[in-house]
């Protein structure tokens, strides 16, 4: 969705994975008055916590709750003021963990047209959570924000090392060979839009014309397989394993791609896919 952020997230341990997941199911066996399907504060098509979809009939009301409204016009996605500007939402550039979620919970008004600072943080949208503005992956104004937690030497020292891979790209490693994400930009800055860069002269040459690989290529017989780090800690020593492990001369796959390669400004998934491609998960 236009303007989609994806969140810094904070470290979790399994007990409280554990404790958010005894929230989300008392949340669905609980919900706000007027937390129904269709209600104005939720997404068209979304998910509420306890499986109530958005496109299905309303639930009905608590006998105390005011009546959801039957035939309400679909919010938006991120919803704009009256002036015509647009506003990110409370936690914009801040950390999107489960308490900030709680608090943009807390304040969410489900009979109140849906905006970027009145939403359900934990309502899904095609298996994908929203950002801290309420916006989905392929949905305009998405963002790509940093993820985990890191101090700040940690930062330097990952700026350094992909400053060293652009300077010292795998053989092979340029803009259109095989195993780059056509239109995607490598560390260094070079785009595999461009002309190739000229091998090294001890490197095997890169292919001249070569045909972009798909964003997620699926194996012969036709099954999909995704990345080693699917559903798993997607951090920069997994992304280190990854790298090490791609081969650029080898056609681009869920498990060969260049985990640094951007592409639109984004970062891939743990299989190599971006946001709004088919298949993409929020790592």
């Amino acid at each position: 969705e236009n303007r989609y952020k994806d969140p810094q997230r904070g470290d979790v341990n399994f007990q409280q994975m554990m404790d958010e997941k005894a929230e989300l199911e008392s949340i669905g066996a609980n919900p706000k008055p007027g937390a129904a399907a269709g209600c104005p504060g939720s997404k068209p098509g979304g998910t509420m916590p306890g499986g109530g979809a958005a496109g299905a009939a309303p639930a009905a009301a608590p006998a105390a709750a005011a009546p959801a409204p039957v035939a309400a016009a679909p919010a938006p996605a991120a919803a704009a003021p009256a002036d015509g500007s647009f506003v990110y939402g409370k936690y914009d550039d801040q950390l999107w963990d489960h308490a900030a979620k709680q608090d943009v919970y807390a304040a969410w008004d489900p009979n109140t047209p849906r905006s970027t600072n009145n939403f359900n943080p934990f309502e899904t949208f095609e298996g994908n959570s929203p950002d801290a503005s309420g916006i989905y992956p392929g949905e305009n104004r998405y963002k790509d924000p940093q993820r985990g937690d890191v101090n700040f030497q940690q930062m330097m020292d990952e700026k350094a090392e992909l400053e060293s891979i652009g300077a010292n790209p795998k053989p092979g490693a340029a803009a259109g060979c095989p195993g780059s994400k056509p239109g995607g930009t490598m560390p260094g800055g070079g785009a595999a839009g461009a002309a190739p860069a000229a091998a090294p002269a001890a490197a095997a040459p890169a292919p001249v014309a070569a045909a972009p690989a798909p964003a997620a290529a699926a194996p012969a017989d036709g099954s999909f397989v995704y990345g080693k780090y699917d559903d798993q800690l997607w951090d920069h020593a997994a992304k280190q394993d990854v790298y090490a492990a791609w081969d650029p001369n080898t056609p681009r796959s869920t498990n060969n791609f260049n985990p640094f390669e951007t592409f639109e400004g984004n970062s891939p998934d743990a299989s190599g896919i971006y946001p709004g491609e088919n298949r993409y998960k929020d790592p």
